[in-house]
């Protein structure tokens, strides 16, 4: 769920940019430092030094954690959070792909 992706000027802050990638138009990689915090799935690369820096960092995964490493999401988000936080998740989602989505 992409938090504050847009600056004061409702343009996409430049850490949010997404570029699609190549083999799959369903998926975007924006540069490390875009403040996401959708946990609810995970596709690791299996190389211990990631997966222990991922293990022993400090917070809460959503939140300090995620952002500092390199992520990949599938656009639109294919799962959001039922009840209270649906709407609020979906409105985002949208914001995210007209204004930072790129490719």
């Amino acid at each position: 769920m992409p938090e504050s992706v847009l600056d004061g000027y409702g343009r996409c802050r430049q850490t949010c940019l997404c570029e699609k990638e190549s083999l799959s138009m369903d998926v975007c990689t924006p540069p490390v430092g875009c403040d996401i915090r959708s946990s609810v799935a995970y596709m690791v690369a299996i190389r211990d030094s990631l997966v222990d820096e991922l293990l022993d960092a400090p917070g809460i995964i959503d939140w300090y954690i995620l952002q500092g490493f390199k992520q990949s999401y599938v656009v639109p988000a294919m799962i959001h959070q039922s009840k209270e936080r649906y709407r609020s998740e979906v409105t985002k989602d949208k914001t995210f792909r007209e204004h930072c989505l790129r490719g």
